[in-house]
């Protein structure tokens, strides 16, 4: 690959946000690099160093200047860094583990517990992988990574058909050579990290990372479903791993048309999370997991993990303003019926629950309705079979699910 020059400026910075990423297993916030450099010399802007970065090696600072946004490195960038060896060693070695799963067993669902077992890492050192993976992977190898708290102490992750390109790469390397090659052999440029200025159907503008550049939007475009889970450690344990694990299977495994949906998930949701999510994802599907109260509040956790209800007038004012491409929001939780209504004045179709639903209702009923979805099934039928299922299994709920569409009709909406 090309040399790259960087500046005395630019190495601090990436060294700065490396080494408290190394140290403690998670991306430093904006605030934390700002103060650093000020504290090695007061003019250091580290906002002008970030801009000027090269592409592909940093998230940049949001025109909003949120200071609690992560300060993000590509791998590329970590391996310009002092003391680096280490954990892109981990990371290669996690990526010879996916690769053999995948050509050996067949297995495209893999986790953080399966590289304590198997390569016998660190709890630290798997978090840092996590993180590799779903942020510093310069090229999308899997469909889908959730983790299981906020700060991805465990991890699952479905790969995709793409993982097989990086056969035979044993070395940080061979990675980046690898890259170099897709870059090449592919029509358009391999996605790189960078900053996208949303408009158009996005309702305003605002600047965001993602993946950029001359990319055929239309090739490449796949329905988004935005999984929020929360499940506050002051509530009782619902089996929501086993929900999105089933949705997992249906929509990405067995459906028809599972290459053209994408699962972007995220737990421990808190409500300082949420509006980051939906600007972040831009989703068509929105999908909430957890707990619902009797005064149709649903529950996510607050800074400690303990409950945060969310009240049906503040959801529908959120989603009245960030629906952007959002055509279906699912809330699979106990008497959410009353907050549907409130959203569904501003989404097409919403999904709520009429009164309590136990944990199997719940996960047959979301399996089903993207099982259909991904076979291309309108919403009306998809969640016409999400309640079938229900009563197939004997589970006397089928009639809690209620679907509101007051603006659109869902038996003409489908996704593929």
């Amino acid at each position: 690959m090309a040399s790259v020059i960087l500046n005395d400026e630019q190495r601090l910075y990436l060294q700065t946000i490396f080494d408290y990423f190394h140290e403690h297993g998670k991306w430093p916030p904006y605030k934390y690099i700002d103060r650093k450099l000020t504290q090695i010399r007061r003019n250091l802007d580290f906002a002008v160093i970030a801009k000027d970065m090269p592409m592909g090696f940093a998230s940049a600072f949001a025109f909003n200047r949120d200071l609690n946004a992560d300060a993000i490195l590509s791998i590329a960038a970590i391996n310009l860094c002092k003391g680096s060896e280490v954990d892109l060693a981990d990371f290669i070695k996690a990526l010879v583990f996916f690769v053999e799963r995948y050509f050996s067993d067949g297995i495209v669902v893999v986790s953080s517990d399966d590289l304590v077992k198997h390569l016998g890492m660190s709890d630290l050192s798997v978090r840092k992988v996590g993180l590799l993976i779903k942020d510093a992977n310069q090229y999308p190898i899997y469909q889908s990574f959730g983790g299981k708290d906020s700060e991805y102490n465990g991890w699952t992750c479905t790969l995709s058909r793409d993982i097989r390109l990086f056969d035979e790469v044993k070395s940080i390397d061979q990675y980046l050579e690898r890259l170099n090659q897709l870059n090449k052999s592919f029509g358009t440029p391999v996605p790189q990290l960078s900053i996208n200025r949303g408009a158009l159907p996005h309702g305003g503008q605002y600047l965001m990372r993602g993946w950029s550049g001359n990319i055929n939007e239309d090739a490449v475009s796949k329905v988004k479903v935005l999984f929020l889970a929360a499940n506050p450690k002051d509530s009782s344990q619902l089996r929501l791993d086993e929900e999105i694990r089933s949705i997992d299977q249906a929509l990405l495994r067995q459906a028809e048309f599972r290459d053209k949906f994408d699962i972007k998930q995220h737990w421990a949701v808190r409500v300082a999370d949420i509006q980051g999510y939906l600007l972040r994802h831009q989703p068509d599907i929105v999908h909430f997991s957890g707990h619902g109260s009797t005064s149709s509040e649903i529950i996510l956790e607050d800074n400690n993990g303990n409950c945060r209800p969310v009240s049906p007038r503040a959801l529908s004012k959120l989603f009245s303003i960030l629906k952007d491409n959002i055509r279906c929001v699912i809330l699979n939780a106990c008497y959410s019926e009353q907050q549907a209504q409130a959203i569904a004045k501003h989404i097409d179709c919403v999904i709520g629950m009429s009164n309590a639903i136990g944990d199997q209702a719940a996960i047959s009923f979301a399996a089903s309705f993207y099982l259909a979805l991904g076979y291309g099934r309108t919403i009306q039928a998809a969640f016409d079979l999400g309640c079938v299922q229900i009563d197939l299994e004997n589970l006397d709920e089928q009639d809690t699910p209620k679907l509101l569409a007051i603006n659109s009709n869902p038996e003409s909406i489908v996704f593929v």
